[in-house]
């Protein structure tokens, strides 16, 4: 299903939160959990506290993975890790993270 207008100029609250749950779904049906999903200028970001064993490059594998897997076209940005000191109670953008920011060109038959 092509988009119906680019990402980049919706700015109705209700729809980026139904963009969000849609990304959510299509994530964890490919067993990726994302603890933090934003959309900002177009680009999806999806957010993963630190685990031990893991890393940047894994998660990004992970969401690539899950994203192909389900059909959507897409181009990853940017993957980064972010490291901060632990202070309780903080979110999880503002905390130790990785994050993978992707642009969705289609989201396939799903």
């Amino acid at each position: 299903m092509a988009l119906e207008r680019p990402l980049h100029q919706v700015h109705d609250r209700a729809i980026i939160e139904q963009i969000k749950d849609r990304i959510k779904i299509v994530l964890n049906a490919g067993d990726v959990y994302p603890e933090d999903i934003t959309l900002h200028k177009g680009l999806i970001t999806v957010r993963k506290s630190f685990t031990m064993g893991g890393s940047a490059l894994k998660w990004e594998g992970r969401v690539n993975a899950a994203l192909t897997k389900a059909g959507v076209t897409f181009e990853i940005v940017e993957v980064k890790e972010k490291y901060v000191a632990f202070r309780g109670g903080d979110k999880v953008r503002q905390g130790s993270h990785w994050a993978a920011t992707f642009l969705v060109i289609d989201w396939g038959a799903n």
